[in-house]
């Protein structure tokens, strides 16, 4: 199970602990976390400001997974 999360994402973060690092907590599946974060642009919900390199580190996980 692949999580994507943007740091400051204003629908899923909160103070305490963002909805996708909670989703992943409870995951007992094989599971890896992908975090965006501002340098590389990817800090927004749905990282439109890295969507290439989101989109690269996505294909390499599905590449290392399938």
């Amino acid at each position: 199970m692949l999580v994507c999360e943007a740091t400051d994402d204003p629908f899923y973060s909160t103070t305490e602990e963002s909805d996708p690092c909670k989703l992943y907590r409870h995951l007992t599946a094989p599971k890896m976390l992908l975090s965006f974060t501002e340098e590389e642009g990817g800090d927004a919900h749905c990282h439109p400001g890295a969507l290439r390199p989101a989109v690269a580190r996505i294909f390499d996980w599905l590449d290392d997974t399938i």
